[in-house]
This record gives C-alpha cells, sequence and structure tokens, in this order.
C-alpha cells in the first residue's frame, strides 16, 4: 500500500516509498542509542602519542579501534576509555603506547554497531564433534565480538572493524592456496538424481593463537574460491517447463569482511558460529528462461549454520547449503603456500 504523504517542494509528491524518512533519535543524539556493543575511535594524542615501530620506522595512527559494550545513555565514555587502556597495556611488541593518554573517545558518525558472533550451542557442536570438543569449545578465554580481539595484532584488529583491503590477508600469519582437486562444490537440484560436482580453487588466510586454553580464537582475513568451470543443475520449472537446466559459469565466493572463531587445538578442530562467515557471491546463470531469471548475479551471502573444519597443517572448510530448488556442498581443503 502506497500512502499519499504532502508535496514537499520537489517536482513529484513524495509518497511513503520514496519519501526520505526522518532521522531516528540515535542518528541525532548517541545518548539515544540502545545498548550494544558498538566500534569506537579512542584518540591517543600529545607528546607520548601511540606509535608502532615496524622495520625502525616510526607508524602513527590517528586513533585506536575498539569494541565496546555499552550504555549510551550513560557515561559510555569511561567504559570505553578503560578498554582502550587495557588493550593499549596488552599491546603487540613494537607498539608503544601510554594507557593514560586517551584524550578523547568517539562513535563514528554511522554509530557501526561491532559485528558479534552468535553464542555457542554445545549441543550443536556435540552432536558434530563429540561430547570432548564441546566441552574443549566452552574453554574459551574470551568473548568473539570483543576481548580476543586483543590476542592479535593491531593490524588484525583494525582489518576486523573497518573494510577489507587487498593486502588484509597479510594481516593473518599463515597464508593458503587450495590443494589441487582437493576442494569442490557438489550442486543438487530439485529434478536430478545425483549432484553435480565442480573444482575450485582459490586462497585463504589465518593465524591461530595459542593461548593456553582449551579452546583459542583463531583469526580469518581471507576465503577466496572460484569455481573451476561452468557446471549445472536441473530444477522443477512448474507448469511453463517441467524441468529446467541452468547452468552456473564464472562462480566466485569470497569473504566479505575478516571475521574470527574458535580452535581447539588438542582436536585441531575449527569453529565458525552462526552468522559469523559473510560471503560475495557472484556468477552467470544461463539455460532455458521461465521467469527472467537468466543473467549475473552478485550478492551477499551470510552462513546461518555452524561451519566447521580442520587444522592439521592446512585448513579444512566445509558447509552445506538448502534452497526449496537447489542444495549445495561445499568443501575446501588449503594447504601453506
Amino acid at each position: 500500500m502506497v500512502i499519499g504523504l504532502c508535496n514537499c517542494g520537489d517536482d513529484d509528491p513524495n509518497t511513503s516509498e520514496t519519501a526520505t524518512p526522518p532521522p531516528s533519535p540515535c542518528e541525532l543524539d548517541f545518548a539515544d542509542c540502545a545498548p550494544d556493543i558498538y566500534n569506537f575511535y579512542c584518540w591517543n594524542q600529545g607528546p607520548t602519542k601511540n606509535h608502532h615501530v615496524i622495520g625502525g620506522m616510526t607508524i602513527e595512527p590517528e586513533f585506536y579501534n575498539a569494541c565496546v559494550y555499552v550504555d549510551p545513555s550513560v557515561t559510555w565514555d569511561t567504559e570505553v576509555r578503560a578498554a582502550c587502556s587495557a588493550r593499549c597495556e596488552n599491546s603487540e611488541p613494537g607498539f608503544v603506547c601510554n594507557p593514560m593518554n586517551f584524550s578523547s573517545v568517539e562513535p563514528p558518525d554511522n554509530r557501526q554497531t561491532c559485528e558479534t558472533a552468535s553464542t555457542m550451542n554445545a549441543s550443536v557442536i556435540e552432536q558434530t564433534l563429540g561430547a570432548p570438543a564441546a566441552a574443549a569449545a566452552e574453554d574459551l578465554p574470551c568473548e568473539l565480538g570483543d576481548d580476543c580481539l586483543d590476542y592479535f595484532s593491531l593490524a588484525a584488529q583494525q582489518a576486523l572493524s573497518t573494510p577489507p583491503t587487498s593486502t588484509v590477508r597479510y594481516t593473518a600469519d599463515t597464508l593458503l592456496e587450495t590443494v589441487p582437486m582437493a576442494s569442490l562444490i557438489m550442486v543438487q537440484g530439485n529434478a536430478q538424481p545425483t549432484p553435480a560436482t565442480q573444482t575450485l580453487s582459490g586462497e585463504a588466510a589465518y593465524t591461530a593463537y595459542s593461548c593456553g586454553y582449551d579452546a583459542c580464537p583463531i583469526y580469518l582475513p581471507q576465503l577466496d574460491l572460484a569455481a573451476n568451470g561452468a557446471f549445472s543443475a536441473t530444477i522443477s520449472g512448474g507448469p511453463v517447463a517441467p524441468t529446467v537446466t541452468k547452468t552456473f559459469t564464472d562462480v566466485e565466493i569470497s569473504l566479505k569482511q575478516p571475521t574470527m572463531g574458535i580452535w581447539l587445538p588438542n582436536f585441531d578442530y575449527v569453529i565458525f558460529p552462526p552468522d559469523s562467515l559473510v560471503f560475495n557471491v557472484s556468477g552467470l546463470v544461463s539455460g532455458t528462461e521461465v521467469a527472467g531469471e537468466n543473467g549475473r548475479y552478485i550478492g551477499e551471502h551470510i552462513v546461518r549454520g555452524y561451519v566447521f573444519g580442520t587444522l592439521d597443517g592446512g585448513l579444512s572448510l566445509s558447509a552445506q547449503g538448502e534452497h526449496s530448488l537447489i542444495d549445495f556442498d561445499l568443501y575446501a581443503e588449503f594447504a601453506p603456500e
């Protein structure tokens, strides 16, 4: 339903579908925002401003990123300063920081909230990896969406709270490439008896931190996969076409944003909780057209379930997906470059 609104001076009348909504109270005043984990800038200025010594060169970042749970309606800046100071005191070697010198803290203009992984469900982990692994996962000494950041370098911390760049893979300790013929995607349409398979190739990068507990955080800044050729799926086309074969070409899957998961050192398992893996997916769809569905697609895919894998010299991950017309299984095996 479209409800007519008053004409505010434009050439055409505004409607509920075209009018620009008024800003929310949170957009006008941070004190009106709901309690949440927000991203903050901590300014550490003055004669002892924080700096990072790399190869004898001094790098002075303009601000320090922090993700902190606050209630904006109270004295949130005190909590942010405390979090920035704690992170400062635990900085990586070569990073010089005065924990008492944060001259100001402020939320970004867009009131950016930090992405947080879902709470781990021990029963789901137990069903997949067994009770000992589920018990180990509960030993994680930090929160994935908050202080687990402190185990990683400043570059990794900044990568987790900013859009990725072409060099984000170099914020990880280990760079990987797919093992030839070991990574593949299997797609099965609802009108075909067996799945179609296509191999994948690509790159990944990770840092697994040995934190001394049965569960430790793992940092994943890059995971890129591309199909090595075309593959097809046969689906029901309804009354127009009882069965339709669709062909997919130029399929690429890339991690949209660096993320973190859990590493179980005693089992060599890795676990990424629901909603922690967000991918950009692109490809070209062709074949018998039923309703104008052919063409190039570029979209975002959030993995809503758990993703399990192994970390044993390399990295292996598997994921499943279901659609009303197509199911898929993806397996990727990476080895150090």
